[in-house]
């Protein structure tokens, strides 16, 4: 699927709703099948195209509902390595 967005841009690079797409397909392939190493750039790449499609497009819902997703998702991970760190502190420490 990322191929096919990828073709869809280049052939019409305003095309906003590929860009939403394809920050999409990003985000999806960085929760499921990325290596740690791969995660930064995948997810600063979903979210640029997200904010792409929303320069384009700002009217348009696809934009800026792929631009939340992949917030919520960095989010929450940010959170859950912060929640770890703290259990870690906190045994460390014996509490």
């Amino acid at each position: 699927a990322l191929a096919l967005y990828e073709l869809a841009i280049a052939a019409d690079p305003d095309f906003a709703m590929a860009h939403a797409a394809r920050s999409r397909v990003l985000g999806a392939i960085a929760v499921q099948y990325a290596k740690a190493e791969e995660l930064k750039p995948l997810y600063a790449a979903s979210i640029a195209a997200a904010r792409k499609a929303i320069t384009l497009a700002p009217d348009r819902a696809e934009g800026h509902l792929a631009l939340g997703f992949i917030l919520f998702i960095v989010t929450f991970i940010v959170l859950s390595i912060a929640r770890l760190m703290l259990r870690r502190l906190n045994k460390r420490e014996g509490n």
